[in-house]
């Protein structure tokens, strides 16, 4: 697997070189483009390029790098596509950025009066990289008015899929509540059918999906704790829900007055965000587990 990460990798930073970036910014960029990182060697963040033909390699391997890696492993080893085209998860994901893409296009053609190329390249652009949780930007977020910014915040938290470098809640997970929801809707109206929880085909067990219910709400209680202690830091709350949420979901840049940097945040501000990125990177439980005796003692 890290091999094949290599390879990624290796393949994005010539793919950049030949659409114009030097060699030095093609290796800055591709590190933080597989990693889903987000960050740039400039302040300008991808807008520093203006290159349509840079902006397209970015978004191919960040959708990458927010695909479960052992799907791509199966179908480079195996040698076929079919692994992605019966994969669930896959689906739900790519058809959720289609959705977001085009709303946001239109919203940003229709209300905005950006030009319909401005249009299309902005919200292909900046949505797939905020609901990849990867974070460039080849404008500030607060550019593109208030209701595009935040659209992608909320389906940022939907994240990217499982077993990839993404953030948030995870694809797999929201997958499952839906199915879930589906299911005991099934039941209401026929009490006596037997239906159970499938993904990809598999029998999901209960115990995966209590913990899913539980992670996903720990997961909203951290991310209003964290708002919280934000807006008593007189925060306003469109700031203090965009940083949070950026900071949860690992991916970067907010809304409203941390649309370009956190330079005005206060100190206990900056250290509940940073608690918030460790959270959510390390998907709550591996850091809950730290506060259980029992882990200590075994």
């Amino acid at each position: 697997m890290l091999k094949f990460y290599a390879l990624i990798t290796i393949a994005c930073v010539f793919s950049y070189w030949l659409a114009g970036m030097t060699w030095f910014e093609a290796f800055s960029h591709s590190f933080s483009t597989v990693s889903i990182g987000g960050f740039s060697i400039y302040n300008e963040n991808f807008g520093y390029f203006n290159n349509p033909a840079i902006e397209f390699v970015a978004v191919f391997f960040m959708l990458m790098s927010a695909t479960n890696f052992g799907l791509h492993f199966l179908s480079f080893t195996k040698r076929s596509l079919k692994y992605y085209l019966s994969n669930d998860e896959l689906k739900l994901f790519l058809s959720t950025i289609l959705i977001v893409v085009l709303i946001s296009t239109l919203t940003l053609y229709i209300k905005e009066g950006f030009t319909i190329d401005e249009s299309i390249r902005y919200g292909f652009f900046q949505t797939i990289s905020i609901v990849t949780t990867t974070g460039f930007t080849i404008e500030p977020l607060s550019a593109l008015g208030g209701s595009v910014g935040f659209l992608i915040f909320i389906v940022a938290f939907i994240g990217a899929c499982s077993g990839s470098v993404g953030g948030g809640i995870k694809v797999w997970r929201i997958l499952l509540l839906f199915k879930v929801g589906f299911s005991n809707i099934t039941k209401i109206m026929h009490p006596s059918a037997i239906s159970s929880v499938k993904l990809n085909g598999e029998k999901i067990a209960s115990s995966q999906i209590e913990a899913v219910f539980s992670f996903v709400a720990i997961y909203i209680s951290f991310f209003l704790l964290f708002m919280f202690v934000l807006i008593f830091q007189n925060v306003d709350f469109y700031s203090a829900f965009s940083g949070t949420a950026a900071a949860i979901n690992n991916l970067g840049p907010g809304l409203g007055d941390f649309s370009e940097n956190y330079s005005t945040l206060s100190d206990v501000g900056k250290f509940t965000l940073t608690m918030a990125m460790i959270v959510g990177r390390l998907e709550l439980f591996g850091v809950l587990i730290l506060f259980v005796p029992s882990f200590w003692r075994s």
